[in-house]
């Protein structure tokens, strides 16, 4: 089938023999099958035959041999910690007993070998078996251009199952580095083939982002145990990414996860809140954690049925000098002692308010004021007396 779109060429042939020929001799067998050969072979260039391939031929050593590799493995991956050889042991004896149902997808190279572009992980099994010929369907390299052959790869290593979280990083980080892609653009191009947006909505870059982000993580081998459960599902994807990347040392990191978040069994909800009060407690999560108070609460909170309550309610309640909450609250506290001073109590409490901004080293008063027929004139008396306030409202400001 020729079509002027190349990417949506398609060349197949299916063969019937009935059991009339191949009942026939030997000799006839032998001729019919020189025949169909001759009748083939102008067709090997055109179309991505399925063929025998000698196995020291396929070369998955360099980098670059393994730029079309995104399944997380043992030899792709640097870390060797995030699939156990057990898989492949047990993918090699479903091969030896079964056979193999799907072939490897290979590129020819323009030195005659080849590159994996699907079928890693087959790969190791039949390697450990010690076949010497595997069979594959073959690519050539001249054939399309790199960002072709990574739509390729991601058809044929989605056929049977989708990417995990850190598969779709390590996806995205190698097409924009091959390919030279902006978060932006990966989006347009792969974001809804990934499936990692909305339904019927336009993929964010920061939805990529977020995937490059923990794919960082995994290339820095920084942690391994949060890598290896997104990859089992039993930590959410959106959780470590949105939560746990932002927290740059690894080793917070990696104690908040497993102090914390293993410990307590937390909803994202309560993750949010352990860490806001956890940072409030201490200079980092390090420091606060190696309280002895700290660890005293949180062992008691694991004891109990509710967990991760607990412990926030233990954080809430302990008096920790020059923590930020502490802080807010005695700031707040002098706002509204300063607001009674000014209002007195002729007009209503929300008539003349003050409120200091709560975020962090803003130093701003805000003034709301709402005037009704009843209370024009006590309301304009308030605002005048406001000027005798100067010192302590400069005071407010600066948290004295």
């Amino acid at each position: 089938i020729n079509s002027s779109n190349r990417t949506s060429e398609s060349y197949s042939l299916l063969f019937s023999l009935s059991h009339h020929i191949l009942s026939k001799d030997n000799e006839s067998l032998v001729h019919m099958g020189n025949e169909l050969a001759k009748a083939i072979l102008p067709l090997i260039d055109q179309m991505p035959l399925v063929r025998l391939v000698k196995l020291t031929s396929i070369e998955a050593a360099s980098r670059n041999d393994k730029k079309y590799i995104f399944r997380v493995n043992n030899e792709a991956d640097e870390s060797h910690s995030l699939i156990r050889e057990a898989y492949i042991d047990e993918l090699a004896d479903s091969i030896k007993h079964s056979g193999l149902l799907h072939p490897l997808v290979l590129l020819q190279k323009e030195d005659g070998n080849y590159k994996i572009l699907c079928g890693f992980r087959r790969y190791q099994a039949i390697s450990k078996i010690g076949d010497d010929w595997v069979e594959a369907k073959i690519y050539k390299e001249s054939d399309f251009s790199r960002e072709e052959f990574f739509n390729i790869s991601l058809a044929e290593n989605t056929k049977r199952r989708n990417l995990n979280p850190v598969e779709i990083g390590n996806f995205l980080e190698s097409a924009a580095q091959e390919l030279g892609l902006n978060n932006a653009q990966l989006a347009d191009k792969f974001g809804n083939t990934l499936g990692i947006g909305k339904p019927n909505a336009k993929v964010s870059q920061s939805t990529v982002h977020k995937y490059r982000k923990v794919n960082g993580i995994r290339t820095r081998l920084e942690s391994p145990q949060i890598i290896t459960d997104i990859i089992n599902e039993q930590l959410q994807f959106t959780i470590a990414a949105e939560i746990l990347a932002p927290i740059k040392d690894k080793e917070e990191r990696n104690r908040f996860y497993t102090e914390i978040i293993l410990r307590l069994s937390p909803t994202r909800a309560q993750i949010i809140e352990l860490k806001k009060l956890l940072y409030e407690h201490g200079t980092s999560l390090i420091q606060t954690l190696d309280q002895p108070v700290i660890q005293k609460g949180l062992n008691k909170a694991a004891s109990n049925e509710y967990r991760a309550a607990d412990f926030i309610k233990t954080l809430a309640k302990m008096a920790h000098p020059g923590s930020k909450r502490q802080s807010l609250k005695s700031i707040q506290k002098k706002t509204k002692f300063l607001q009674e001073q000014i209002v007195g109590s002729k007009l209503k409490n929300n008539d003349v308010k003050l409120t200091r901004s709560k975020a962090k080293n803003k130093k701003e008063i805000t003034l709301h004021i709402k005037i009704r027929p009843d209370n024009i004139t006590q309301t304009l008396a308030t605002l005048k007396t406001i000027s005798a306030y100067k010192k302590e409202l400069k005071d407010l400001l600066e948290g004295s």
